[in-house]
C-alpha cells in the first residue's frame, strides 16, 4: 500500500530553528563533546586530548567510570575555564 500524498523536502531553516546543532549550548544545558571536538577546540590532536585526560591534566569524564580503557567525554565551557585558569603558568609536558 503506498501513500496517498507525496514526500516534501524538510525546510532546514525550520528544523534548525526546533533543533538547534548539537555545539550549541541552549536552555542551561551543555553537550558533552568527543575527544575530536575537543582536540578542535584546544588546537591539539584527539591522542594529546585523551593522554591529558588520563593523566588528569584537563577537566574530562569518562564515559564508564569502570571500564578497563576509558572513553573520554569534555565540556567546552570547562576546557575553556582550564585553559584561562592555566594561561600563565608554566608546566613541564
Amino acid at each position: 500500500m503506498g501513500l496517498s500524498s507525496p514526500i516534501t523536502p524538510v525546510d532546514q531553516s525550520r528544523s534548525q530553528q526546533i533543533f538547534p546543532p548539537a555545539s550549541q549550548a541552549f536552555l542551561g544545558f551543555e553537550p558533552y563533546v568527543a575527544p575530536e571536538e575537543a582536540a578542535d577546540f584546544l588546537k591539539v590532536t584527539p591522542r594529546r586530548v585523551k593522554d591529558m585526560a588520563r593523566a588528569g591534566a584537563i577537566p574530562a569524564h569518562p564515559f564508564d567510570p569502570n571500564a578497563e580503557r576509558k572513553e573520554w567525554r569534555f565540556l567546552l565551557s570547562e576546557l575553556s575555564t582550564w585553559m584561562r585558569n592555566n594561561s600563565g603558568k608554566r608546566r613541564k609536558l
